[in-house]
């Protein structure tokens, strides 16, 4: 257990410096690869099967690539999880949104905007200029971080 905890701090902080290497066992590979090139920040949580990261679409005009990044994780015993929208232009890392889960978030991009769906519940995101400093999602007001 305390070695989990120590992999997930270690890549977390792997990730701040841009310092993450792609592993050999696929874990994540395409974020892992944009973590390095475009320094993300926050912890990379890698842990078999329980983590995805899935590219939602390209946006039309400013070319935004938007990825739904799910992760969860046991630690002391505890499952923990979360979910993010992470945004990359021309490979270079814009900027995430985390989101209050559960429930998950559904996504898709339609034409220059960026739709999330939830409970039957629709917001849609207008990304054809500047990512919005404030997004609210699920009733919850979510800040992009950089």
């Amino acid at each position: 257990m305390k070695r989990a905890v120590a992999s997930i701090i270690a890549i977390g902080l792997l990730s701040l410096t841009g310092a993450v290497k792609p592993s050999g066992d696929r874990c994540l590979e395409k974020m892992l690869r944009a973590a390095v090139a475009g320094k993300i920040r926050g912890a990379i949580f890698c842990e078999g099967g329980k983590t995805t990261f899935r590219l939602v679409g390209r946006t039309a005009g400013v070319g935004y690539h938007v990825y739904d990044y799910r992760y969860r994780f046991m630690a002391a015993n505890v499952m923990h999880g979360g979910q993010r929208i992470i945004i990359f232009r021309a490979r270079k890392y814009v900027g995430q949104y985390p989101l209050a889960t559960p429930p998950f978030t559904n996504m898709t991009v339609r034409g220059s905007h960026l739709i999330l769906s939830t409970d039957g519940t629709e917001v849609s995101l207008n990304l054809s200029k500047n990512l919005p400093v404030r997004i609210l999602v699920n009733g919850e007001e979510e800040q992009l971080s950089r």
